[in-house]
């Protein structure tokens, strides 16, 4: 009986030196593991602020180019109302050559024929009949020259205006594709 008494103090106290180790290890543990925990939260307090510039400068960025592309797409509408205008103005333009075109020949002809009775009459109607009839055209030449180089004019400057539209829609896309794929 005295060996089990012994045997259970010698328990009791290595189960007492246990215990005091055991807290002793657990009591370093716990300090490591909120050490560990202090570290954890600085580095991520850290991140998380770089997080945050970099998520204000990409939203900055984002509505910069919302604006470039809301004034893209303004450029485009007026580029295209003024082809469009420009458009019109050429067909305009090549209606006018048409109709004076059609005028200048209607009256040459009559011109011609009421110069030629004219001339039968007398000799001297033959050098009024040159000399009006080179005047006139002279000056219908001149005119219809000047009509279709307005035409020419307006013409390149539709082309112009259409080519500028294309390049416009072009960047108007690539700038809608760069803002839908952030």
């Amino acid at each position: 009986v005295d060996d089990i008494k012994a045997l259970k103090a010698q328990q009791a106290t290595e189960l007492a030196n246990l215990h005091t180790t055991y807290a002793a290890e657990i009591a370093r543990l716990d300090t490591e593991w909120q050490r560990d925990l202090a570290d954890h939260r600085a580095r991520n307090t850290g991140e998380m602020s770089e997080l945050r510039i970099a998520l204000d400068d990409a939203i900055g960025r984002r509505e910069r180019q919302r604006q470039e592309l809301d004034k893209a797409g303004d450029s485009l509408c007026a580029r295209k109302n003024e082809s469009l205008r420009l458009q019109q103005q050429a067909g305009i333009a090549k209606q006018e050559v048409l109709e004076l075109s059609a005028k200048l020949k209607a009256s040459n002809s009559a011109s011609l024929a009421g110069l030629q009775r004219r001339s039968a009459n007398s000799m001297s109607g033959a050098s009024l009949l040159n000399s009006t009839l080179s005047a006139s055209a002279l000056g219908a030449d001149a005119e219809l020259r000047d009509l279709r180089q307005r035409c020419k004019t307006l013409e390149q400057k539709c082309a112009s205006m259409h080519g500028m539209l294309v390049k416009g829609q072009l960047a108007c896309e690539r700038w809608r594709r760069r803002g839908l794929s952030r």
